[in-house]
């Protein structure tokens, strides 16, 4: 049985994930040899006897390409609960403990996630036995590691133990365990974070899960229903490199609200990238490529200030008279949409995705949002905006001290079709409002100059800062911090 490893979060489609042959072997030896102390390493004896009298346990990782040999995983079973110097020395069939002895990389790999995303493929391959007619699969898996590699294993789904009783030289060793193999390999590892927020409880919670399960919507859209949020984002690595490459990582990315999947998301996509720099699945002196379905690449990277800017399309909305343009609502129809009058709209406009509605300050101030009107409007969701007023609010002071500068507009988000009431912070509508009120303050495009940066305030009940740098080339860099709230596993099937 192989199988292919697109699902696992950090693993290019390049390789595949199947049990070790023996013509295998001499390639695991030698990577074996390389891996560990000589005191720790198993033989090549011992490895082919592992392989053949309990190959359902050894599994390695190849490429496609060559078929040359990446890494491995081996265990053999034992009876007991717990790891000793003799549970390790002999398979025990039908054993309900599985000893993992090694798990290797080569070393060009090595600290990039690979060997915990092979961890859970060996975890999901013997999980798979489960279902098999006749067998007795173990139910628990153990392993022992020295103290700097803890971190590596829990992050893969293992559950510290304590000090293990097993000793291999003179460093300490301890003990990690999944008791529910099943469970476990069932697991998603998720981040959820607030993004346009520099404190928790603030700005946009948008969950991250590290991974696209093969492409399977259905699975992804189950997940972002159980997540509840605005929108999860779900990541998978599209290549790995060279430590020594310094281009740009590059990761899929897709976006679920609860009910559907949208084109574009700003929170999540600046969540995705704080998740993957915090968690070390990407370098942070290095820019993050996103490869998006219907928006292209999204670029990221890390300030000097610990703010994330993003590379976004810019979405000049569409300006024009709704009484000769039907593709447009009417200024009476958004009015009393949002519990306001006609002529409390200023202006009327349409994006890519949304519709802009610009109001005065003191009917900003009034908005009384009937969500069942705003969603019989043709579009993802209306965004309300108005000039800044500089300190109407503690948040709003907060935004412009946190942004180094005053603020610019307003603005609130209302996306009842795609099942957001009332969005937090939307990074997206914001590549239509920086260029928007850009022209409107007659802020020109410099490139990095502050002259061409217009700063947002979302003035949702959370709130939240986005800065806006259009440019000349029809792009539009949107900036904000992020903070980790949440992390853990997803059990969703």
């Amino acid at each position: 049985m192989d199988r292919q490893l697109g699902p696992l979060p950090r693993w290019p489609t390049a390789l595949a994930f199947r049990r070790v042959r023996k013509e295998d072997l001499e390639a695991c030896a030698s990577l074996e040899a390389a891996s560990y102390p000589a005191d720790e390493a198993a033989s090549p004896e011992n490895l082919a006897l592992r392989q053949r009298v309990a190959n359902d346990f050894f599994w390695g990782a190849f490429e496609k390409s060559n078929g040359s040999l990446v890494g491995f995983v081996c265990g053999t079973c034992a009876a007991g609960t717990s790891l000793t110097h003799e549970s390790m020395e002999k398979h025990v069939p039908g054993g309900e403990l599985l000893c993992v002895h090694s798990v290797v990389v080569q070393k060009h790999l090595r600290r990039k996630g690979v060997a915990s995303a092979m961890l859970r493929e060996y975890l999901r391959a013997v999980a798979a036995l489960h279902a098999a007619p006749g067998s007795s699969p173990p139910r628990a898996c153990a392993l022992i590691a020295k103290a700097g590699l803890v971190s590596l294993y829990v992050n893969a789904g293992f559950q510290l133990v304590g000090l293990s009783p097993v000793v291999h030289g003179a460093d300490p060793w301890f003990e990690l365990q999944v008791r529910d193999i099943v469970r476990t390999a069932s697991g998603e590892h998720m981040i959820q974070c607030d993004a346009f927020a520099a404190v928790p409880c603030t700005g946009n919670s948008a969950a991250v899960v590290f991974s696209h399960r093969g492409g399977d919507a259905s699975w992804m859209q189950k997940v972002a229903m159980e997540n509840n949020l605005a929108e999860t984002a779900f990541v998978e690595l599209l290549s790995i490199e060279s430590e020594s490459n310094e281009e740009a990582h590059r990761f899929a990315i897709r976006w679920f609200t609860p009910t559907c999947e949208v084109d574009l998301c700003g929170h999540a996509t600046l969540g995705a990238a704080h998740a993957l720099w915090t968690t070390g699945r990407a370098s942070k002196r290095r820019r993050i490529d996103f490869e998006s379905k219907a928006s292209g690449t999204l670029s990221c990277s890390m300030t000097d200030t610990g703010w994330i800017q993003m590379d976004f399309p810019a979405d000049m909305p569409k300006m024009a008279d709704a009484s000769v343009d039907g593709s447009m609502p009417t200024a009476d129809a958004l009015g009393k949409a949002l519990g306001l009058s006609g002529s409390d709209v200023l202006a009327i406009g349409r994006g890519k995705f949304d519709i802009l509605c610009e109001l005065s300050p003191t009917a900003f101030d009034r908005i009384k949002p009937d969500q069942s009107a705003l969603a019989c409007f043709e579009c993802r969701g209306v965004c309300v905006t108005t000039q800044g007023c500089e300190g109407s609010s503690d948040a709003e002071r907060a935004a412009a001290a946190a942004a180094g500068s005053v603020v610019d507009f307003r603005s609130r988000f209302f996306g009842p079709r795609a099942g957001i009431p009332e969005d937090p912070v939307t990074g997206s509508a914001h590549c239509m409002l920086g260029p928007y009120w850009m022209q409107k303050l007659g802020r020109g495009s410099n490139g990095a100059n502050s002259a061409g940066q217009v700063i947002g305030f979302q003035a949702s009940p959370r709130g939240g800062v986005v800065k806006c740098e259009v440019r000349g080339n029809g792009r539009v860099v949107l900036s904000g911090p992020a903070v980790t709230t949440l992390e853990g596993m997803m059990y969703c099937n």
